[in-house]
């Protein structure tokens, strides 16, 4: 790695940045630009990254994955060592909530995971003549159908809105029980994509 100079990691949610943190400490800079890039700076590639990675959770498209399996994207060939399954990564304007809905996309796109950012970063990336790799953690399978609610009790960032929680809740106790399966799935998810980070940064460092 060239002296003064760090890889770039871009994640949407500040659950994800966190994990990350802990898991590689000060060997990169980890910066949290929101669902769908929408609060990516024009000037990120400024400081002139060895490489980006955007790392973050993802939804199962294909049915053989499971909670916490690692996806990688790497059109590059950096990583070369890692037993991460390699795929396509699709990017949607909206959650990909019903199996119904992975199903289409998984027969349609050949992509075996969706998420709502690495397109707007990958094409990003190339046109800053920077490397980039994608990497996405399994938070939902394929099977599993997300309740749209939820989505309405966090932020842009992955932050709870209080509020709205309680309220939720209040009108809907039975989702008390859905809101802690998904928590623990998070948690699982979060704590495998920080691993696969760690690894490949130090993967890299090392060639």
């Amino acid at each position: 790695m060239s002296e003064g100079r760090k890889p770039l990691i871009l994640s949407a949610l500040r659950m994800e940045v966190r994990a990350i943190k802990r898991a590689i400490g000060n060997a990169a800079d980890v910066e949290v630009m929101g669902l769908r890039a929408r609060r990516l700076r024009s000037d990120w590639a400024s400081g002139n990254p060895t490489y980006l990675i955007v790392a973050g959770l993802g939804g199962g498209l294909d049915p053989a994955l499971a909670v916490g399996d690692l996806v990688l994207d790497d059109p590059g060939g950096l990583v070369r060592s890692t037993s991460i399954r390699r795929g396509l990564i699709h990017t949607a304007e909206k959650v990909i909530a019903s199996p119904a809905e992975k199903q289409a996309l998984w027969k349609q796109t050949g992509a075996i995971v969706g998420d709502m950012e690495s397109a707007i970063l990958r094409a990003a990336a190339k046109q800053a003549g920077i490397p980039y790799i994608g990497l996405r953690s399994i938070s939902d399978r394929a099977d599993q159908t997300i309740d749209e609610r939820v989505l309405g009790l966090v932020d842009e960032v992955g932050s709870p809105r209080a509020v709205a929680v309680a309220k939720f809740l209040a009108m809907n106790p039975g989702m008390i029980g859905e809101l802690r399966q998904l928590q623990r799935q998070a948690d699982l998810a979060l704590n495998s994509l920080a691993a696969g980070v760690r690894d490949i940064i130090a993967e890299l460092g090392r060639q």
